[in-house]
């Protein structure tokens, strides 16, 4: 009875299956011109296998999953699950009795390009139908470039943010160039548009800060630069914050200890990158041909932090260098250095220096529990006091950068100006000088709809921050999130010319 019923069940089982193929294949029909942006970011890999082919491909799913997997593991294994495996075989089955059917092939080539990889990697997917070919996809990051840039233009014609930077790209694997031949390395410009989180045009006019900076007086040190009250009231609160979080986040012991809840952030910013010009921005005159009537809402975070730590350093050596002025047994350095010390002698007083200002000095029981009573007087520990102040200014770059992440722009405000006179004592006054110009316009220059809370709204303050995930700590500054484009631009590119 089996032998006679097999021919018929296999010719009906095939017949079934071809028509659940035709299915299949229109389902998963289209061309390069239908993946747009919006596409793509509404796809979805599972939404995608159970509406377009796990409903449609009932038969051949099953006998798939029958080959994947043996009825006892059926039975037996509750976690892994072949369906997907299954799913995407039909899929390349599709695609490759027709070259159309591209809604899982097109995404998937996409996901495989941006993490690295190779043009023979790609084209060995394309054999095996789960990706379109190589030059396919050239095609595609064309159309999808076009889509973006027109999709920023409607953008630019609406209250929007700008942040730009300049790019250095290698055009050439070849050290020496013939004399003809383009520079080693092209300059340009890369700029991405951010939609304006509570943006409103009648609320960002020119004219009316114009107005105010010409009226506008100077910064006073007591009014405008030195920290308010609240704000070290709420710096301090944020220690406190950061100095349990350590104890808790280092220490096993209270890996069991309840946190507070904090707040999710929901809004996820939109952003636009645009194309890479060849204006080289980082001249004067490529600034002024980049930009035409913008506001320099702020300097950049990730900058800010990298040069905060830089001056830190700075400070460091200024307290090695006093030590040496210390130590050294001359009134001068100068005098030290026309005594010209051998090494032994410089080795010495290198010795004596981190005996004597880097290590905490040694003191009796006695002396400790004594240090702080009425009548006894605090011991004279260098290495202590700079490393009180060296703890104090990491807890700075540790705000900056907690608040940074949390998406929390005041307790970046409450702590500007103490920032700003760090910047200046250490010898970094480009960074002073901007925050001071940041805190001129944000009392002097911007309109109070601008720059103050205003119906629970405030442009400036609601924009300082980005959140590309809508994720809880995930905030960034504007300037960090285009050295990520950056770098991608560079791998890329770097990538195509290597294989032209």
């Amino acid at each position: 009875m089996l032998e006679w019923f097999c021919p018929h069940a296999i010719a009906y089982i095939s017949h079934a299956v071809s028509n659940e193929m035709d299915a299949v294949k229109e389902a998963l029909r289209g061309t390069l011109d239908s993946v747009t942006p919006q596409f793509l970011l509404t796809w979805d890999l599972s939404t995608t296998i159970q509406d377009k082919v796990a409903l449609k491909a009932l038969i051949l799913q099953h006998i798939l999953c029958c080959a994947a997997q043996t009825e006892h593991a059926i039975e037996r294994n509750k976690i892994k699950d072949s369906s997907t495996a299954c799913n995407v075989i039909i899929t390349q089955l599709a695609s490759q009795c027709s070259h159309h059917s591209i809604f899982l092939t097109v995404p998937f080539t996409l996901f495989v390009w941006t993490n690295g990889a190779s043009k023979q990697t790609i084209e060995a997917l394309y054999k095996c139908g789960l990706c379109i070919s190589f030059t396919s996809l050239l095609t595609l990051l064309e159309k999808l470039a076009a889509h973006c840039v027109e999709h920023a233009r409607q953008v630019a014609r609406q209250p929007h943010m700008m942040c730009y930077d300049n790019i250095n790209i290698s055009t050439s694997r070849f050290v020496e160039q013939c004399s003809d031949a383009p520079a080693k390395v092209q300059s340009g410009t890369f700029a991405i548009l951010y939609e304006v989180r509570n943006g409103n045009r009648d609320h960002m006019h020119l004219s009316p800060m114009l107005n105010r900076a010409l009226n506008a007086t100077a910064l006073t040190f007591n009014a405008d630069v030195r920290p308010t009250l609240s704000q070290m009231s709420s710096f301090c609160s944020q220690l406190h914050i950061h100095i349990i979080d350590i104890l808790l986040e280092t220490c096993s012991n209270f890996k069991n200890y309840e946190r507070p809840d904090v707040l999710q952030h929901s809004y996820r910013t939109k952003q636009f990158p645009l194309r890479t010009s060849t204006i080289d921005e980082s001249s004067i005159t490529g600034n002024i041909t980049v930009i035409h009537d913008i506001i320099q809402l702020r300097f950049g975070l990730f900058h800010l932090c990298l040069n905060l730590i830089w001056a830190l350093l700075h400070i460091l050596r200024g307290i090695i260098l006093n030590a040496w002025r210390n130590e050294c047994g001359h009134s001068s350095l100068a005098a030290f250095a026309s005594s010209k010390p051998t090494v032994d002698k410089l080795l010495q007083i290198a010795n004596t220096i981190i005996i004597k200002h880097a290590m905490p000095a040694y003191e009796s029981s006695s002396k400790k529990q004594n240090v702080f009573g009425m009548d006894s007087e605090r011991p004279t520990d260098t290495a202590q006091h700079n490393l009180q102040l060296l703890t104090r200014d990491l807890l700075y770059v540790l705000e900056l950068t907690s608040a940074t992440s949390a998406g929390n722009w005041g307790w970046i405000e409450d702590i500007l100006r103490d920032l700003a006179m760090i910047f200046r004592g250490a010898g970094s006054n480009n960074y002073c000088s901007e925050i001071l110009h940041f805190l001129f316009n944000l009392k002097k220059i911007w309109m109070p709809e601008f720059a103050c809370k205003i119906l629970l709204l405030d442009i400036m303050r609601d924009n300082a921050l980005i959140n590309l995930t809508g994720l809880e700590g995930h905030c960034m500054p504007v300037d960090l999130n285009i050295e990520h484009h950056i770098k991608f631009l560079k791998v890329r590119l770097d990538y195509i010319i290597s294989i032209d």
